[in-house]
């Protein structure tokens, strides 16, 4: 399979290739140097940027990763992937405005995922915006039924102002889509302890 994908390393699409095979065989050393011959192939080739930025932002290479989600913000500003991990980064630097920013920024785009709705939602909550943090959530649990982490959130956001009678629905979607999870059994449990005290 190595070899097969040697044979189009001439290529960007080989060269990611590559850094992928490399990358689940957990050998960051060479899908780093696949990953950067891509994008010295073919300069907007954004998967091969996006995969090198995430290398870099897991080895805690902050600026290098940074550097390249801003590429991807400004070279390719319909892939919400640049957006999305650029706030991310930001978010745990405590650049709450900008990762904020980010992320209304990625919800406009029409590939935006379930990730964007939860950590806007959440970013809102932890800077005081309880209002847009619900309607974020609302929103997003719109468009990803079922979504344990967006169901989650506004059951716990609901919990916290406690305010029950908004939190029980959200409770009982969880036990309705995950009956068999433990966590989500113990919470149901514990929610109809609390609400009948």
């Amino acid at each position: 399979y190595r070899q097969s994908l040697e044979y189009v390393a001439d290529f960007p699409t080989g060269r990611y290739n590559l850094g992928n095979y490399y990358s689940k065989l957990n050998d960051m050393a060479k899908a780093e140097e696949n990953y950067r011959e891509a994008i010295a192939i073919d300069n907007l080739f954004f998967p091969a940027k996006t995969n090198l930025a995430l290398i870099y932002y897991r080895q805690g290479k902050t600026d290098q990763a940074a550097g390249l989600f801003n590429d991807l913000v400004i070279n390719h500003p319909d892939v919400t992937e640049g957006y999305y991990y650029l706030a991310l980064l930001y978010g745990e630097q405590q650049k709450y405005t900008d990762a904020i920013t980010l992320l209304e920024t990625a919800i406009g785009k029409s590939a935006a995922n379930s990730r964007i709705y939860y950590n806007l939602g959440l970013l809102y909550q932890m800077t005081g915006n309880n209002a847009r943090c619900e309607s974020t959530l609302v929103k997003g649990l719109a468009l990803y039924p079922g979504n344990f982490d967006i169901l989650y959130a506004l059951f716990a956001f609901h919990m916290k102002l406690n305010d029950k009678a908004k939190a029980a629905p959200y409770i009982e979607q969880l036990k309705t889509w995950f009956p068999n999870d433990r966590q989500v059994q113990d919470m149901y449990t514990q929610f109809n302890r609390s609400a009948g005290s």
